[in-house]
């Protein structure tokens, strides 16, 4: 995606930041939405809202957020230290979730996508929402939010270096709603420890 976007930010004397920040992608041919036989205008929503939120943050209070944006739970299955980002990560569908399955016992292409097999099981994405964030005490944090359709999670959250070794890991559990029907509680977690050698490992599950 091409990303349009704009961040404000304003310190106050009482010791409040406020923030915001909207921002749109602008896409054409997504590597999710390519396949064998849908290479051109691929993707149907070529320009949509990613975040419109605003925030209030003070250090000793911890973090409001209220808008489209981050739920508490999001990312919890994709914490990953070594930098790789979508080039590899766990969500396999945003690199090529469209493309169609090969089946070599009776030489077709089958109509079963990668993104129907594989998924990062991660929490609720972005999704408007009241969000709260604690202060990070000794490496530890903890968020909560309430969003659209009966949404709720919350998540547990802990990033810290040890010398020259940093240890980032995630915990959540979210209630959907009716944003997935099918679904009445999910469980996410991931953890990533990355060496002063520059190797790291990541281990998601949910």
């Amino acid at each position: 995606q091409t990303r349009l976007g704009l961040k404000a930010k304003v310190d106050t004397e009482s010791g409040w930041t406020v923030g915001g920040r909207i921002e749109y992608g602008i896409v054409s041919n997504g590597s999710s939405d390519v396949n064998q036989y849908n290479s051109y205008n691929a993707t149907d929503d070529n320009f949509k809202l990613r975040w419109a939120d605003i925030s209030f943050k003070h250090d000793n209070y911890g973090t409001i957020f209220l808008g489209k944006g981050s739920s508490a739970s999001d990312t919890s299955a994709e914490v990953d230290l070594s930098g790789t980002s979508v080039a590899s990560y766990t969500s396999v569908s945003d690199m090529a979730g469209s493309v169609l399955w090969y089946d070599g016992s009776t030489d077709t292409v089958t109509d079963l996508r990668i993104k129907d097999v594989f998924s990062d099981m991660d929490g609720l994405s972005r999704i408007d929402r009241l969000r709260y964030d604690t202060p990070s005490f000794a490496g530890f944090s903890m968020a909560a939010s309430a969003g659209t359709d009966d949404a709720y999670d919350a998540a547990l959250r802990y990033s810290r270096a040890f010398g020259d070794t940093k240890v980032a890991a995630a915990l959540a559990v979210a209630t959907p709603g009716d944003l997935m029907y099918s679904v009445d509680n999910q469980y996410s977690g991931s953890i990533s420890v990355l060496t002063p050698l520059g190797l790291s490992a990541t281990f998601p599950a949910a």
